[in-house]
């Protein structure tokens, strides 16, 4: 049967920039360490995906959905359906002083933040600073190497797929449901870093389960963590006032 919208599938990939050949996106643990990308902060293991759910490029998921269940597949997509072809109009020259009133020490290779663009600077010199606003793949042809590894179809393991999805830190069996409710219980000592996801997490509940009319979340705190959640809001505030 082939994949469609709304199915959930666990993908191992691992993406290259075709021409050099090199790695810039994996699920793969060794293949990241070896292509000196390793991320410690990443969990390396098959990709959660929800088709239809505009998480990967859209060739790349066309492709995707005319796979079966532990097929493996090398697919390649032009920089048109990637991230588009380099504009020359995208490299710009900004004052050094733009920078240096940001607190900013410009030096080639630095990713900056400029005017609500991402940009990475190539040169420094004469008072000015070369910063390319390209995405770091437009231009390029990428390939991938892809094996579907599972589908979950099962009601409960879709429930607890999404929620590991977008709240990795949550305990599955604090993923419950019933009375067409979906409940999680999360730890206090995580709800600072919870706040993005749970927006996520409730919307795929509602869209993609269709017996599913509310989600709920649920805080406990305890009185040990009250230092830690302390020193989390000094920081919070911190940052605002930054």
């Amino acid at each position: 049967m082939a994949l469609k919208d709304g199915d959930i599938v666990q993908i191992d990939f691992t993406a290259k920039d075709k021409e050099k050949q090199e790695i810039f996106d994996t699920t793969n643990e060794q293949k990241a360490i070896e292509a000196g990308i390793y991320n410690k902060d990443f969990n390396y293991q098959p990709l959660t995906l929800i088709l239809g759910n505009h998480e990967i490029l859209p060739e790349l998921e066309e492709n995707l959905k005319t796979m079966k269940i532990g097929e493996n597949k090398n697919i390649q997509i032009n920089s048109s359906k990637a991230f588009g072809e380099r504009k020359a109009e995208l490299v710009r020259l900004v004052p050094l002083q733009e920078f240096k009133n940001r607190n900013i020490m410009p030096v080639p290779g630095l990713a900056v933040s400029l005017n609500d663009m991402q940009g990475r600077v190539q040169t420094v010199s004469g008072g000015r600073v070369r910063v390319d606003f390209n995405h770091p793949l437009a231009g390029k042809t990428l390939e991938y190497d892809i094996k579907v590894v599972d589908q979950i179809t099962d009601k409960n393991e879709k429930m607890k797929a999404i929620a590991k999805k977008y709240l990795p830190f949550v305990n599955s069996e604090n993923v419950k449901s019933g009375n067409a409710e979906v409940s999680i219980e999360l730890d206090g000592k995580d709800f600072f870093k919870s706040m993005h996801g749970r927006h996520h997490t409730a919307v795929a509940l509602l869209k993609y389960l269709d017996d599913v009319k509310k989600v709920k979340f649920i805080d406990e705190f305890k009185k040990e963590d009250l230092k830690n959640y302390n020193k989390t809001e000094e920081h919070e505030h911190s940052e605002e006032e930054n």
